[in-house]
């Protein structure tokens, strides 16, 4: 499991196992939020199956997921935890993929210069150490 993601389980249980088990990435969040009347649309049974001081929504790019709780303190640490990690992890995470993409760049730019330099050598390597003992005997060839 990446740790830089939330991941949750349904209630259902089929033989004592959740049924499903889904997960986002936090730096595919885009907003994490109490609904508005807005949102209702994306909220179990159009609003009516989720009092919405008891939700939040997480938004992302294609999904937006809500997650229902007991009670509104326990919804409030959530929703602060959250955006807490988001805060926090979501430029670390775009700081690493930076590094990462600078490092893969040195490395393909390290490599194409050994490239080149193995090229350069193979042109002189032709005539080599027998061109060079001939040249110091004074023998022509």
């Amino acid at each position: 499991m990446d740790p830089f993601q939330i991941e949750w389980r349904s209630p259902q249980l089929i033989l004592n196992r959740p049924v499903g088990k889904q997960n986002l990435a936090l730096d595919q969040v885009r907003a994490v939020r109490i609904p508005t009347d807005a949102d209702s649309a994306a909220l179990p049974k159009g609003g009516a199956g989720c009092k919405k001081d008891l939700c939040i929504l997480i938004v992302t790019d294609s999904i937006k997921v809500v997650f229902e709780f007991l009670a509104a303190n326990e919804r409030q640490m959530w929703l602060t935890a959250l955006q807490e990690a988001i805060a926090l992890f979501v430029p670390v995470l775009h700081a690493n993929l930076q590094k990462k993409l600078q490092d893969e760049r040195r490395r393909k730019e390290i490599e194409e210069r050994k490239q080149s330099r193995e090229g350069r050598r193979a042109e002189y390597a032709a005539g080599g150490m027998s061109h060079t003992a001939r040249i110091m005997a004074g023998i022509k060839g």
